[in-house]
């Protein structure tokens, strides 16, 4: 019988080391599927993680772009704001020195036309003057002069008087 228990047992040992050895087989693919499975997935997700950088870095490239874009617009309208302003500025002060300017010829002219009235104002009144002084001399030669006949005649009158 032992030879029966053994054939038995031998024939079991077979049957277990195959369906072990089947098992361990199955185990061997399922973990090689699984590893291929999860190295898909992780290459899946480094892929897609990598697409994702590239997307970002791509954005990203294209935002700076933009804000350099932007930044060169701003100082160029920096620079023209402040150009406008030094512009205006520099209108403001010819503006200011020519109205002095003008202010002055102004005064210049007016100042001129003042003494010229005032030349002529003083000629005139010389003139006056001497027209006064003229008629006050004859004035007074023709008043002496009455005065003088005035008294002749009162000379005269008395001497006639006294020579009665």
């Amino acid at each position: 019988m032992k030879t029966g228990m053994e054939k038995q047992k031998c024939m079991q040992r077979e049957t277990v080391a195959s369906i072990t050895g089947r098992h361990l087989e199955e185990l061997k693919d399922l973990g090689k599927k699984r590893t291929e499975s999860v190295s898909t997935q992780f290459m899946e997700s480094v892929t897609l993680f990598l697409k994702g950088i590239i997307g970002l870095s791509y954005i990203e490239k294209t935002n700076i772009q933009r804000l350099n874009k932007e930044h060169e617009r701003y100082q160029d309208l920096q620079c023209r704001y402040q150009r406008m302003q030094e512009d205006y500025v520099k209108q403001l002060k010819a503006a200011e020195e020519s109205r002095v300017t003008a202010l002055e010829e102004q005064k210049q002219l007016y100042d001129a036309k003042l003494q010229e009235k005032i030349h002529l104002l003083a000629q005139v009144s010389h003139e006056e003057q001497m027209e006064y002084e003229a008629e006050g001399t004859e004035r007074h030669f023709l008043l002496s002069t009455l005065i003088l006949c005035s008294v002749r005649r009162m000379c005269s009158s008395k001497s006639m008087s006294l020579r009665r």
